[in-house]
């Protein structure tokens, strides 16, 4: 099922027309910091930060 259907049958609306406030939502939701944390056994995130890999080992003298 597409987005726009479900919305057209949950609520009536179109998914297209109420895209600016979703939009403005989601925008005011990550300018706050209150997105939702992922939940143990939820899916990975498509774009998963990748770690520092050019960084230089330690030698021992830092330990």
């Amino acid at each position: 099922m597409t987005r726009e259907r479900a919305e057209w049958e949950l609520f009536g609306s179109g998914w297209d027309e109420t895209y600016d406030q979703k939009l403005a939502e989601y925008e005011r939701l990550v300018k706050d910091g209150m997105l939702p944390t992922p939940k143990a056994g939820a899916a990975a995130p498509s774009n998963p930060k990748q770690p520092l890999r050019n960084k230089p080992p330690r030698s021992r003298n830092e330990y």
